[in-house]
């Protein structure tokens, strides 16, 4: 696609178009469903001509989740609305059901996380930097358009 904005103002990647589908474009990226996953990852691969393809299974966390506008996903995080804000904040750790949730984390594996769950979200901290990103490359079945967001670069 030709884009004059995209030429007068000389960017380096396409511009990034989302579009609401009701089917799944053949060979689009996609986070496995219910695996954890940055919303990025995928505009980053549409700006460099690729396809990648969102819904509410795949849309890899909560902030992606809300805001690619597959609703309130902050009420499906550990601890619902009130842990996550506290997650971007001062953490978990002067919470109880925090505290249990924290302990639980830690206790399954992921250390890190409970580590950033308790203390609450700081740049630079190792997990923040993890840059894992499970796709799913199957083309998968027909979705209804407020399930399924399409990033298209080209």
């Amino acid at each position: 696609m030709d884009s004059k904005i995209a030429s007068a103002i000389h960017l380096e990647r396409e511009p990034v178009a989302l579009i609401w589908a009701d089917e799944k474009p053949e060979g689009a990226m996609e986070f496995a469903a219910g695996k954890w996953g940055c919303v990025m990852f995928l505009l980053a691969a549409a700006a460099k001509g690729k396809t990648a393809v969102a819904s509410r299974e795949t849309c890899g966390c909560w902030g992606g989740g809300v805001g690619l506008g597959f609703g309130n996903h902050y009420q499906n995080f550990p601890g619902g609305e009130e842990c996550f804000c506290r997650f971007l904040s001062t953490g978990n750790a002067g919470s109880e059901p925090g505290q249990t949730i924290g302990h639980e984390m830690a206790a399954s594996g992921a250390t890190a996380m409970a580590e950033e769950f308790l203390q609450g979200k700081v740049a630079g901290h190792p997990a923040s930097e993890k840059a894992a990103m499970p796709l799913a490359e199957e083309a998968g079945s027909v979705r209804e358009a407020r399930d399924s967001n399409a990033f298209s670069g080209s």
